[in-house]
């Protein structure tokens, strides 16, 4: 023991790393443990960023599909179509109704599907006389059979699955591994006169993932709403039946890949994607292994100039400070190290600058979105607008809006326009959005209605320059494409939430125009100024409001509608007596008929007693009316709630063993969201679901223990517990103690 002290007391390396073990150690320490949690950081990061670009393929594909919902839906609305499928036979009687039909659908469709991309074919079948139409051309259901043959298609299977009469509602169907969106004409009594058919390419739905290369090839699977397979981008699995996905034989043959998954808010349906792990963690390991070879050169360095200077005087700690502070050789390393380090943040930059450019290009999907819930009055606060507006790129905080309708060829109907004509306008609309950008020189949007019209909204501009803006667009298409335009412009709006108004005011003056005058400005005096103003618009939306009972929102319209009849329009008697009309018909549609009489009765003997009628006063009369309509909605609409959560509550003391039992077990059941099912029990409960949830199994488990015939195991087995040691932990964090110990 003397000669250990006396070695440690000569050797000054064996004394150095004495002496300073404990001061080396506790930087270590902490550099270790820092390089950890940024490790665990960027992985979580690296794991969200996937995640956000799956949401972001999801959203995209749900958008398409939404699209393709509605073009099918126009393709079937069609009289022609429809008359078509009613034909009991083809011949040279009718033959000119069949040529008419089909030229409707091929014009309805030609312009819309070049917009959705993984549309491969479509066709027609009509089942009364067995035949299809497929490329503008009427075929026999015999001489279609090379058709199916080429696209790998069984007859026998697509009579049974894809054009079966007794289909009688829009659904994906899977058949010999092809996707089909099939749209029944004419459905009634159980069967249909015909179908309007899609053969989507899964292949393209697929190509959505591509940014997955990245991190290396995945599997992906797309399940709808009851688990059935629609597709999978796996080779070794064919949907021909309709299969149910079976996660855990699926993750087993997956278990060295990560899976993430999505469910669309649309479609429903849900997308599972299982990449490898070792590549789905590559960023985050180059990270690591560089980190830690880092670490390795700066203490080789601090070890090397340690033991040397410890060689030399034996104080080797305040050379330390002096060296690290100088420009040493052995400082260098240490740099050189972190070069590596800085290109894998560099390239964590460059992926999210990508993720980025992504949702570029989807804004202008996003924009229509907006645009088309501000019409159809889907937003409902400042709030909500804001944040669609904010994803969409649009800049809303000017004070200032004018709206613009504008509407290319106004002497033709847009279905008497040949095919040709369809195909230019879609240049003449995208050359005309250009030069009023151009024109205008800062934000304006653009939301197309239809084919030939185009809503225009833009942000501080005066009114003449609105008007030169019009002028020189209309003489510029004139001149350029020598099409004729006409022009609607609204009046200044300063609430973007009252947009909805200015829209239909460009709408009506742009209906204003004639031979003499292409460009017509809004005011009361436009159209017929002798008629009361009571648009659809605000119909709908005090329509929606008293169901929501949203009295404020009711408010902010009936200003509308009084500052427009009373101030703009001067409304007489007589046209009171109309606006009351309109007024009354709209309460007796959406209010139960002994509610709707006693408002209707006080509106009317507001009119007929008082024969000089001030405004002022019915309005007054009328916000009365809807803040007692209002009040009782919301009585209504709280009795509602509370017998759902006592349904629910009702459901969880009947189904608590199951071990599944969540807010998507309720959601399911109960046919609503699972975030309305967790605001709303909250709200009336003052409990969580999930605390509700324990609570009432803890209550049961107290009662089996008290019982004292049966295990731990099999109690929490009977409360809807998977494994004891979850029991056991939830136990203990409510009472305090141990199942075993209570008993």
């Amino acid at each position: 023991m003397g000669k250990l002290q006396k070695l440690l007391q000569k050797n000054a390396v064996l004394h150095f790393l004495g002496s300073y073990f404990a001061v080396l150690a506790l930087p270590i320490l902490i550099i270790n443990v820092g390089i950890l949690g940024v490790y665990r950081i960027m992985e979580n990061e690296n794991q969200n960023a996937n995640l956000r670009k799956m949401e972001h393929s999801v959203q995209l594909i749900d958008n398409s599909l939404s699209a393709l919902h509605s073009m099918a839906v126009q393709g079937i609305s069609s009289g022609k179509v429809k008359r078509t499928a009613v034909a009991e036979q083809v011949g040279m009687t009718n033959i000119l109704e069949f040529k008419q039909g089909i030229d409707a659908l091929s014009s309805i469709l030609l312009y819309q599907e070049q917009g959705i991309g993984f549309i491969s074919e479509y066709y027609l079948y009509f089942n009364k006389t067995n035949y299809c139409f497929y490329e503008t051309t009427l075929y026999k259901e015999s001489i279609f059979d090379p058709k199916l043959e080429k696209w790998g298609i069984k007859k026998n299977d697509w009579l049974e699955k894809v054009v079966n009469k007794k289909i009688i509602e829009a659904q994906y169907v899977s058949c010999n591994g092809k996707l089909h969106y099939v749209m029944p004409i004419n459905a009634r009594n159980g069967e249909n006169n015909g179908m309007l058919v899609f053969m989507l390419d899964t292949g393209e739905i697929c190509s959505y993932f591509d940014y997955a290369k990245e991190i290396g090839e995945g599997i992906l699977y797309v399940a709808d709403k009851s688990g059935r397979v629609l597709f999978s981008n796996d080779a070794n699995y064919t949907v021909d039946k309709a299969e149910i996905l079976g996660l855990e034989e699926i993750q087993e043959k997956y278990s060295d890949y990560s899976l993430m998954t999505c469910t669309s808010g649309r479609e429903g349906w849900t997308y599972y994607y299982w990449i490898t792990n070792k590549v789905a963690a590559s960023q985050t390991s180059n990270f690591l292994v560089w980190s830690i070879i880092a670490e390795l050169a700066v203490l080789a360095g601090c070890a090397y100039i340690s033991v040397a200077l410890a060689k030399k005087n034996g104080r080797p700690v305040d050379q330390m400070f002096e060296l690290v502070a100088s420009d040493t050789e052995e400082n260098i390393i240490g740099e050189k190290s972190t070069e590596k380090l800085g290109e894998f943040v560099a390239g964590i930059v460059s992926s999210n600058q990508e993720m980025q450019e992504e949702i570029e290009e989807s804004k202008p999907l996003l924009r229509k979105a907006f645009f088309h819930d501000l019409l159809t009055l889907d937003v409902a606060s400042t709030k909500e607008l804001q944040y669609l507006a904010e994803n969409a790129g649009i800049n809303i905080h000017s004070d200032e809006f004018w709206v613009l309708s504008v509407r290319l060829f106004s002497n033709n109907d847009v279905y008497d326009v040949d095919e040709q004509t369809l195909m230019d306008v879609k240049v003449i609309i995208r050359s005309m959005q250009k030069h009023i950008e151009d024109i205008i020189g800062q934000d304006v949007w653009f939301y197309q209605r239809n084919y030939l019209s185009l809503l225009i909204l833009m942000d501080g501009q005066e009114q003449e320059q609105i008007m030169r803006m019009a002028e020189d667009t209309y003489q510029w298409l004139e001149k350029v494409f020598a099409t004729e335009s006409v022009w609607g412009i609204s009046t200044k709006c300063s609430d973007i939430m009252n947009i909805w108004k200015h829209f239909e005011e460009a709408e009506t003056a742009r209906k204003c125009c004639n031979a003499k005058q292409q460009i017509v400005e809004y005011s009361p005096e436009v159209g017929d100024k002798n008629a009361f103003y009571f648009p659809e618009m605000a119909e709908e939306k005090i329509v929606n409001y008293m169901n929501a009972g949203d009295i404020k929102a009711i408010r902010d319209v009936l200003a509308i509608l009084e500052h427009e009849n009373l101030i703009n329009r001067k409304l007489t008697r007589n046209g009171f007596i109309k606006l009351n009309n309109k007024i009354c018909e709209m309460l007796s549609a959406n209010l139960d008929e002994d509610d709707s009489m006693q408002y209707i009765m006080r509106l009317n003997n507001t009119i007929i007693e008082n024969a000089d009628i001030k405004g002022g006063r019915y309005f007054a009369i009328l916000e009365k009316t809807f803040e007692e309509i209002c009040t009782q909605s919301k009585r209504i609409k709280g009795q509602r709630q509370n017998e759902l959560i006592d349904n629910i509550q009702e459901y969880i003391e009947k189904n608590y063993a199951n071990p599944d039992l969540g807010l998507g077990t309720i959601s399911v059941a109960f046919g609503i969201s699972e975030g309305y099912v967790s605001s709303l029990f909250k709200k009336q409960t003052q409990i969580g679901f999930n605390e509700y949830v324990e609570k009432i199994r803890m209550g049961k488990a107290i009662d089996l223990l008290k019982e004292d015939s049966e295990n731990i195991e099999t109690i929490a087995a009977k409360v809807g517990y998977n494994s004891v040691q979850s029991f056991r932990r939830a136990f203990k964090r409510i009472y305090g103690t141990t199942p075993k110990n209570y008993r």
